[in-house]
């Protein structure tokens, strides 16, 4: 009996998830490429929670809508570096955190895959700047403290301090 019962709920259950016009189920896709992606499909695209991993050894679990990543994820490449945050396609895209191997951390505004808006560098020496950043480059009003307790305080164009 208790065969039967696990049986019939199984079979709702399918029938149940069937009449989802955008059902969401969890797979494995291994690409020509060796590249694999293990997570959510929507409608045969990867969308919702899912893990890629290149052949390259780069890694990211997080968000995907309509084959791209999308939303809050973590990617980590080969080298040791991580990026904690939102992406917007292959690339990162408003708040998050960069992770180089070498100890360095950037918490702040991304746009475009660049450091755009405000955020806070912290060098593995030390040097700690917050501010201002355009295209990966300190930009505008910031405070840049060194390690052996100078400050710059004022205005940067494109990465140099003008005053």
């Amino acid at each position: 009996m208790k065969k039967f019962w696990v049986s019939f709920i199984l079979i709702l259950s399918f029938l149940y998830a069937g009449t989802a016009a955008a059902q969401q189920l969890t797979d494995t896709l291994v690409y020509s490429t060796g590249d694999k992606y293990i997570g959510g499909f929507v409608n045969g695209e990867c969308s919702g929670y899912g893990l890629m991993i290149w052949t390259n050894g780069c890694s990211y679990e997080g968000q995907w809508k309509n084959n791209l990543m999308s939303g809050y994820g973590k990617m980590k490449w080969p080298n040791g570096d991580i990026y904690e945050g939102n992406w917007n396609g292959y690339d990162r895209e408003g708040q998050g955190i960069m992770y180089w191997s070498e100890g360095t951390t950037y918490t702040g505004s991304w746009k475009k895959d660049k450091m755009n808006g405000k955020g806070i560098m912290k060098w593995y020496n030390g040097d700690v700047y917050t501010g201002s950043w355009k295209d990966d480059q300190q930009h505008g009003k910031g405070l840049l403290e060194y390690a052996n307790g100078a400050i710059d305080k004022g205005t940067w164009v494109n990465g140099e301090f003008v005053k």
